[in-house]
């Protein structure tokens, strides 16, 4: 395992100290459990955006984007090297997780199409051939509004364009608790992450993974999708299941070696995560 982890190693990583952080919180992927990690960093770590309690600082060590924040934008207007920590998610669970999400709280969301519609009510099958709904994740790396845009094959190559000259971590949400700790104390060196959050704490009551479908179906009074239906779901979102494949290829190998390292109490920084694989 850990020569399979070393031989994914990149320079991101070993990049990362000293630079600027810019984390884009895509919606359901586990942004609450992030924001909660890096406010509990001790020394604090000056944070600016989203749930930080302070506007968005271009001058800060971490700042966290949130819309209508564009992350191009960001890029162009920071004031030194950055790098970037994006945490994705299964594109078939997201997207069932945003419309439970939307379904109970922000029904709003939903006016566009069900006026193109011209209906009271959108289902998830719905919800899930929406196009401007599809391969969300990626639209907003690209720094598309919210449901506005229609990506594109082209749009996948002109982030991987993009990215290539700065570092990027991608993280899987199922990561966030094993590995996000070790790329902040890493990242900032000298500080420690003084809080875990539970693993399954966010989207409590939401979860659509294929084994607790029934039970959600009967809490939600929604039918959820069976198993060739979250598959035509995965092939609608085919560039966000690349962008979670990319993560998922670059981290899976890493969670075990994490924990050797520590258990063995290593004084060399676990070479862990992903990922500038576009050079």
């Amino acid at each position: 395992m850990a020569s399979a982890a070393v031989s994914y190693a990149s320079a991101a990583l070993e990049r990362m100290p000293g630079r600027q952080l810019l984390v884009p919180h895509i919606a359901k992927t586990g942004g609450t459990a992030v924001i909660s990690m890096l406010r509990s960093v001790s020394p604090p770590l000056n944070l600016s955006g989203m749930g930080t309690g302070r506007p968005l600082d271009l001058r800060s060590d971490v700042v966290i984007l949130h819309l209508p924040d564009s992350l191009p934008r960001v890029l162009r207007g920071a004031a030194r090297a950055v790098a970037i920590l994006a945490v994705v998610r299964d594109p078939v669970e997201r997207v069932l997780s945003e419309f439970l999400f939307m379904r109970g709280r922000h029904a709003s969301a939903f006016v566009p199409l069900t006026k193109s519609l011209d209906k009271p009510n959108v289902s998830w099958e719905e919800w899930a051939a929406y196009p401007k709904a599809r391969n969300f994740q990626l639209a907003y790396l690209r720094g598309y509004g919210m449901f506005s845009h229609v990506t594109t094959r082209r749009d996948w190559e002109a982030w991987v364009e993009e990215m290539a000259q700065v570092p990027v971590v991608l993280l899987r949400m199922e990561a966030i608790n094993s590995l996000l700790p070790a790329i902040l104390e890493y990242g900032f060196p000298g500080r420690v992450v003084r809080q875990r959050t539970p693993v399954g704490r966010w989207g409590r009551g939401f979860g659509v993974s294929a084994a607790n479908a029934s039970r959600l179906s009967a809490k939600t009074l929604v039918p959820l999708p069976n198993q060739s239906e979250r598959e035509a779901i995965r092939r609608l979102n085919w560039l966000d299941e690349q962008l979670f494949q990319l993560a998922s290829n670059h981290t899976a190998a890493y969670a075990s070696l994490l924990l050797n390292d520590y258990s063995v109490g290593t004084d060399e920084p676990p070479r862990i995560i992903s990922t500038t694989p576009f050079h």
